[in-house]
């Protein structure tokens, strides 16, 4: 008997073991709180946002590279380390993915060269923004790679491109024809005719471009504005830098 009671005693005395990772919660444990819904959004935003950006790494790694002149869903995703159901997600297709490449990038140099040229002060500074502008893109290494990218026969192939390309180029030749128009009612520009040398200026500056990209020889970056600004200048009649 007296044995038996110290036994119990014992028992009730003795301080419980710490409980391990394994053993879970004991059962008298509550619930562990769930996470905001604002927060979870939030984290589910930003891990579609990451996938997002992995893949468009990945495209702009890799297309344009191949030797069989065509990159392969696969081939973008072990890039990216990221699974089929993730590329799926976000992009219907390759040609989805790269029309999406294409209007994005179209867009970001369309604000960029709408508030270059709105920043000048009179026709004659809106042409000297524009064509510093179509410079500076094929003299930044990583502008120009993108626009490599996006003009390559891999890219060009893609089904909806020149529909894309098309109206990217509308968009661009509108505002070189607002700034053109502004210049004849101006006088700044006396012998302009918009519609026709915003097309022919548009040719210029996307000769160089191409130029650039293709790795042939082309002239220092002071000496291409200067060439560029004094084509423009006798097209449009007027000095220029």
């Amino acid at each position: 008997m007296g044995s038996g009671s110290g036994s119990d005693a014992d028992a009730t005395a003795r301080p419980r073991a710490r409980a391990t990772e394994n053993d879970g919660p004991p059962p008298d444990a509550p619930d562990a709180p769930d996470a905001p819904r604002g927060q979870a959004s939030d984290s589910a935003s930003a891990k579609l946002d990451a996938e997002r950006r992995a893949i468009l790494r990945a495209a702009y790694r890799l297309i344009g590279q191949s030797e069989s002149g065509s990159t392969s869903v696969h081939e973008i995703l072990t890039e990216a380390r990221l699974s089929t159901r993730e590329f799926y997600r976000h992009f219907a297709s390759k040609d989805a993915l790269i029309l999406a490449m294409y209007h994005a990038d179209s867009e970001r140099v369309a604000a960029e060269l709408s508030a270059a040229v709105s920043g000048a002060d009179s026709p004659v500074g809106a042409i000297e923004a524009w064509v510093d502008h179509w410079l500076a893109i094929a003299f930044d290494p990583r502008r120009a790679n993108r626009v490599r990218v996006l003009s390559s026969s891999e890219a060009r192939q893609t089904t909806g491109f020149r529909r894309a390309q098309t109206e990217s180029l509308k968009g661009s030749l509108a505002i070189l024809s607002e700034i053109l128009q502004t210049g004849q009612r101006t006088g700044a520009f006396p012998t302009v005719k918009p519609e026709q040398d915003a097309r022919a200026l548009q040719a210029i500056v996307t000769g160089l471009l191409e130029t650039r990209l293709h790795g042939e020889s082309s002239p220092a970056w002071a000496n291409a504005r200067t060439e560029t600004l004094d084509i423009v200048g006798r097209i449009l009649g007027c000095r220029l830098g």
